[in-house]
C-alpha cells in the first residue's frame, strides 16, 4: 500500500502529478503513478486581482469590479473588512443572496506615493476558508517631476554653458517655486516661475569641473506635499559634443575677438533655453 500526501495550498483548480516509484522487483525496478485532483474552492473570483495600470492623478479612474461566487462550500455570508489603504474605497453588493456578490473598487486620492499596493479582504462566513483577499495594483504619475531629471555638464567647456530644469506637476492646484540652491559655489541657479513656468537656469562657468562625486541642484515648491525637488548634476567625460538624449546647452555665447574669451550676453541670461531645444544637445560654442 502506498500513502499519498500531496500539499495542494499552490494548486488550482485540476492538477496532474507523476509519481515515481522505486521496487525491489529486477524486472520492474521503477513505476511511474499518476496523481490526478481536483481542487475545490470555496470561493470563486472573477477577476482574481485589480490592476489600474498607469494613471494620472488628475484625472478620474474608473472604478473596478470583482464578481464573488460560492464555491464547493456551501453558501456564503459576505463581509467587507475596512480597508487599510487611504488610497482605495471598497463596496459590496449583494446581487443574489447567498450564492453571487459583486465587489467595486475605486482608486481615489490622497496618494502619498507612486504606487498603490493593497488588499482587499472579505469575510466569507466558511469555516474552512474564512477570508478572501483581492490585490489590488496602480502606479501613479509622480505628483512633482523635474525635466530633466539630471543635469550632465558636457566636459572641457570652452564657454559658458546653462540648463534650463522645468518642473512639472500632475495636480490641479498651481504651485510656485519659491527658492533653488546647488551646493558648490561656482554654479548659480535662477528662478524663473513667471507667465506660467516653472523653472530654474543653471549657470556653469566655461573649464567647469567636478573633482568626483556630484552636485545636487535642490528646488523649494510652496507644494506641502511636494517642497522640494533634488536634481543631479554630474560632468561628462571627454571634450563637449552633440549626443542624442543629452540635455541642452542653453546659451549663445558672443565672441569677444580682441581677448579670444567667449561671454554670455544678457538677454541669452535672462531667456533661458528655448523649449524646442531641451531634447537636443548642441556643441559647445567655440
Amino acid at each position: 500500500m502506498l500513502e499519498v500526501i500531496l500539499n495542494c495550498h499552490k494548486l488550482k483548480s485540476s492538477f496532474s502529478q507523476k509519481i515515481t516509484v522505486t521496487t525491489n522487483d529486477p524486472d520492474h525496478p521503477t513505476e511511474t503513478l499518476i496523481c490526478k485532483g481536483q481542487i475545490l474552492d470555496a470561493v470563486s473570483l472573477s477577476p482574481k486581482r485589480i490592476n489600474f495600470g498607469s494613471v494620472s492623478r488628475k484625472a478620474p479612474v474608473p472604478p473596478q469590479t470583482v464578481t464573488i461566487t460560492r464555491g464547493d462550500a456551501g453558501p456564503l455570508n459576505l463581509k467587507l473588512r475596512p480597508v487599510e489603504s487611504e488610497s482605495l474605497v471598497a463596496q459590496l453588493r449583494e446581487i443574489e443572496p447567498g450564492e453571487r456578490y459583486e465587489l467595486e473598487v475605486t482608486l481615489s486620492p490622497p496618494f502619498k506615493s507612486n504606487k498603490v499596493r493593497a488588499k482587499v479582504i472579505v469575510e466569507t462566513g466558511i469555516a474552512k476558508a474564512p477570508t478572501a483577499s483581492i490585490p489590488v495594483y496602480a502606479s501613479l504619475a509622480p505628483r512633482l517631476e523635474a525635466q530633466p531629471r539630471n543635469i550632465r555638464v558636457p566636459g572641457q567647456l570652452k564657454a559658458d554653458w546653462q540648463q534650463v530644469v522645468r518642473l512639472v506637476w500632475d495636480d490641479d492646484v498651481p504651485h510656485k517655486i519659491i527658492g533653488a540652491t546647488v551646493n558648490d559655489p561656482k554654479l548659480t541657479v535662477e528662478v524663473d516661475d513667471q507667465d506660467g513656468r516653472h523653472q530654474v537656469i543653471v549657470q556653469v562657468p566655461a573649464g567647469y569641473t567636478l573633482p568626483g562625486g556630484r552636485r545636487t541642484v535642490v528646488i523649494k515648491t510652496d507644494d506641502p506635499q511636494a517642497p522640494e525637488v533634488k536634481v543631479p548634476l554630474t560632468v561628462t567625460r571627454g571634450a563637449s559634443r552633440a549626443r542624442a538624449g543629452h540635455s541642452a546647452i542653453a546659451p549663445r555665447a558672443a565672441q569677444n575677438t580682441r581677448s579670444g574669451k567667449a561671454t554670455q550676453t544678457e538677454s541669452t541670461k535672462r531667456k533661458g533655453t528655448p523649449a524646442a531645444n531641451l531634447e537636443e544637445t548642441p556643441s559647445a560654442p567655440e
